[in-house]
Order: C-alpha cells, then structure tokens, then sequence
C-alpha cells in the first residue's frame, strides 16, 4: 500500500497525509516505523547548508535600535553637509558673478554696478539669464541656496561698481548665512577679485 524504503521506515509525501488522519498542510513528510505505525514529524532535507529557522524577537528589536541609532547620527549630520553645500553654492554664484561685472566693465567699457540687498543682489546694464529684464539680478533665499541673511560691507555701502579698467570703488567683505554656516568673501579693492578663505 505505501512504498517501503530503506530499514523499517515509510514516507509520505505532502498531500498524502490524509491516509493517517493527518492535515497535509502541516506536515512536511510523515515518519512512520511499523513497530508504532505513529506518526512523527520529521526534518525535511535540508539543502546548502542549516535549515532557516527565522528571526527572534531580540534580533529584531536589536536591528530596529540599531538603526534608530544610527539615523539619529546621520540625519543632522546630512543636515548640516546639506546647508555647507548650499553655503558653498551661493559663495561660488557671487564669486563668478562678481567677475562677470567686473569683465563686462572692462570689455564695454561702462562702468557695472553691483548692489547687494538682504538675501540676494543685482547687477546693472546686464540681462538675467533667466528672462528678459533690464536688470541681472540674484534671490538667494530661493533653491538651491535658501540663504537666511546676505552682508555686504564695501567701502560703508553694499555696492561696488567696477570702472572701465576692472577696478572697483571700494573693497570689503561679503557675507553669506545659509542655516548654521556663514561664510565671509572677500573683495580686493586693488584687483576686484572676490576670493573666499
């Protein structure tokens, strides 16, 4: 009736398990010697290697606080490289533009104002790269610098105007604050050159 193997033992595949009364979809394989004719639960084989027996409740809560931990680590510190690099962004954006004004001056030969306001600065007799208005001008409070505050100390004024031979009219710094991160530029008033420490 059942197919005999090795020794004294008998199995049963899944979904015949119900010749012993017994619910298929628990058991994997049924053991049954033919002293008892009791079934048994038995291992199934076990490929490559232990058998998967899942995780506990101490493994998981141990993962769980490892990771609350260690995002509690990283999220300020990504915070912080995140408002650097808008920081950094806006410096660099002042910079260049800065050296714009002061090369349009000197190849048109007109003199080129550049006027700093509380988040941000405009440039006169230059187009916006952005549309068409007489005027370039800059937000920084928008992406992607979202600066909080702009300074601009040049000669007891914020603006510099560069003659037709690059020069400005006065030195000083300029500075920027983006979240906890200042960074403080400043402007040679022999050269015209912006350079940032």
């Amino acid at each position: 009736m059942f197919p005999a193997l090795a020794g004294d033992a008998l199995y049963l595949r899944k979904g015949v398990g119900f010749l012993l009364n017994v619910d298929p979809r628990q058991v994997d394989r049924v053991y049954m010697t033919r002293k008892s004719f009791l079934p048994k639960r038995c291992k199934p084989p076990v490929r490559g290697g232990s058998a998967f027996k899942g995780f506990s409740l101490i493994e998981l809560v141990m993962v769980v606080a490892i990771i609350g931990i260690t995002s509690g680590m990283v999220i300020p510190r990504f915070a912080n490289s995140t408002s650097l690099a808008r920081v950094n962004a806006a410096t660099n954006r002042i910079i260049r533009d800065a050296a714009l004004a002061r090369q349009r001056a000197m190849s048109t030969s007109q003199p080129r104002s550049m006027v700093f306001a509380a988040v941000g600065y405009s440039i006169s007799g230059l187009t916006s790269l952005n549309n068409r208005s007489p005027d370039y001008a800059v937000d920084l409070a928008v992406e992607p610098y979202k600066a909080n505050a702009l300074t601009a100390n040049l000669g007891g004024d914020a603006q510099v105007t560069f003659n037709i031979y690059g020069v400005p009219d006065s030195g000083g710094t300029i500075s920027v604050t983006v979240g906890g991160n200042t960074r403080v530029l400043t402007l040679d008033a022999n050269t015209g050159l912006v350079t940032a420490p």
